[in-house]
């Protein structure tokens, strides 16, 4: 006797509805806003970060990295900046792996004192290649800000991110892995063969029964 998609509805909606529950949670993108160690001893100068340094699973890499949490309206803080000229930083994921990049938030160093200036990124994807984007800080003669800017689509499956050498500038707001999608864990795939296990027993006992 065959059964329709109907019979097993009711069982496969309850099976749904346990799935939706916390058991397949949706990763998160990391975020890299330098403030835990910025903003350490409060608002005022700069302060010294030993390299390399590491927040959010990712390890940033510089000659001379400082960052610094300060009210004036001269500096964009909190934030990191490399206070070596033309200096050249790396971004890689702590303990290896491959990542993607999605944005970051870009300034220059002093307010009222640096034109427009350009600002590029190159990463090294995993295999072989790189892939290459520039940024441009507009000319500001007021308050210093940060600018959000976003990465290309084609940041992914990276090993590495190097900030070209650049003079004076300061960043925040890195977001990493933004296109992590969300991964059944290990009880909501249980829970998944489980539920079939059950509705499929359930399906053949029916059968059996209405044999007998």
């Amino acid at each position: 006797m065959r059964y329709s998609f109907r019979s097993l509805a009711r069982p496969l909606a309850v099976l749904s509805i346990a799935l939706m529950a916390p058991g397949a949670a949706s990763a998160q993108p990391a975020v890299m806003t330098f403030i835990p160690i910025a903003c350490a001893t409060g608002p005022g100068g700069a302060n010294s970060v030993t390299s390399p340094y590491t927040e959010a699973g990712f390890t940033l890499s510089a000659p001379q990295p400082a960052t610094w949490c300060a009210s004036s309206p001269n500096y964009a803080g909190p934030g990191m900046f490399i206070n070596h000229i033309f200096a050249t930083a790396s971004l890689t994921k702590s303990g290896g792996g491959t990542f993607s990049i999605d944005g970051i938030s870009l300034a220059h160093l002093f307010a009222g004192t640096f034109g427009a200036q350009d600002f590029t990124f190159i990463g090294n994807l995993y295999g072989d290649g790189t892939i290459s984007q520039t940024f441009t800080i507009p000319a500001q003669s007021g308050p210093d800000v940060f600018t959000p800017y976003v990465f290309d689509a084609g940041w992914t499956n990276l090993t590495s991110v190097t900030f070209a050498p650049q003079e004076f500038y300061q960043f925040t707001n890195v977001v990493l892995d933004a296109t992590a999608t969300t991964v059944p864990e290990p009880a909501s795939m249980a829970l998944l063969g489980t539920g079939l296990i059950g509705v499929f027993g359930a399906v053949h006992r029916r059968r059996r029964n209405e044999s007998a």
